[in-house]
């Protein structure tokens, strides 16, 4: 068994569901990639940082459900930019709006 490096993804864009959820979407299907235990950072236009991690069994195609962890929401009139956590992708203002 020999493993090899495997490029990280590239994120596409976000768009909130609600306050607690939003949907990210990848250049590419990530194919048997499942995404479990991935998260990024929201790092708010006011100055708030707040982390999301992968909604389990969420995935379809290239589009997958990350929740806000701790509790946090997102703000209605804040803008996060989206920066993923352990090097599993790679994003270029990738911006999520609060719902």
């Amino acid at each position: 068994f020999v493993a090899k490096e495997i490029a990280p993804f590239t994120l596409q864009s976000a768009k909130a569901i609600d306050e607690k959820s939003f949907e990210l979407q990848l250049t590419n299907d990530p194919q048997s990639d499942l995404l479990a235990g991935r998260s990024v950072e929201l790092r708010g236009n006011d100055g708030s940082t707040l982390q999301a991690q992968y909604r389990y069994s969420s995935r379809k195609g290239a589009v997958g459900i990350f929740d806000v962890s701790n509790g946090d929401a997102l703000k209605a009139n804040v803008s996060y930019t989206v920066m993923p956590l352990n090097n599993w992708a790679t994003a270029t203002n990738v911006v999520l709006q609060g719902k």
